[in-house]
């Protein structure tokens, strides 16, 4: 009997096994078209990711031999360390400052440590470094998203800023396109994830109040 297969929603993509679809996530073509989805942006498909991916190989090799002596050239003898939460992410550093760690696992420390941000069910992630890569294309990329109430900014400096300034250093809960792009790298067992369908919305905090999943306002102590 055949089956209609497993669907990747970002690539529009159909795998017979949930090993194969897995291997899939791993992709540098699924990466992007996850963070085309979060824009609400069409996926592209295999050949033309490729093809992009072969133009922009080609552009980098050449302008790698004097980017480097434009970049000494212009760069100050000492740079301000405020430039160093505008460089890109890479594993092992923080997604708000200029640390610098051996591990991904170190920066999680550090994050936990300086910041409060912790990812959710870390124990059921399967893919860190991912999952870390989608949330910093999130401050990187425009519109410089904040991670937890959405507002964007002109750089990454900037929402950075914020998020430190106003303890928003954390994933918010309304994020629904975040959180699907995050979710292929999460293993949760099929029962917990019916369980959690089943159980009603938490109440939520909206501007300091605490509001129930039918939108009341829940009324305070006298």
């Amino acid at each position: 009997m055949a089956t209609a297969g497993i669907m990747c929603t970002s690539c529009l993509q159909t795998f017979a096994t949930s090993a194969d679809l897995r291997a899939h996530y791993q992709c540098a073509w699924h990466l992007n078209n996850a963070k085309r989805k979060m824009q609400s942006l069409p996926p592209v498909s295999e050949a033309d990711f490729a093809a992009e991916e072969q133009a922009r190989t080609a552009v980098e090799e050449v302008t790698k031999g004097v980017g480097h002596l434009k970049q000494r050239a212009e760069a100050p003898a000492h740079a301000p360390a405020a430039a160093a939460v505008e460089r890109k992410w890479a594993p092992g550093r923080g997604l708000f400052d200029g640390f610098e760690g051996g591990s991904v696992e170190e920066s999680l420390l550090h994050m936990k440590r300086a910041q409060g941000f912790e990812l959710p069910d870390v124990a059921k992630c399967t893919d860190l470094v991912a999952v870390l890569r989608v949330i910093a294309d999130r401050i990187e990329q425009e519109p410089h998203s904040c991670l937890f109430c959405g507002n964007t900014f002109n750089t990454a400096g900037a929402v950075r800023s914020h998020m430190v300034n106003k303890n928003h250093a954390r994933l918010g809960a309304y994020d629904e396109d975040l959180l699907d792009a995050l979710e292929p790298f999460y293993d949760i067992p099929e029962e917990e994830i019916l369980a959690g369908e089943d159980r009603p919305d938490s109440p939520n905090v909206v501007d300091g109040k605490l509001v129930l999943p039918d939108g009341r306002e829940a009324a305070g102590r006298a």
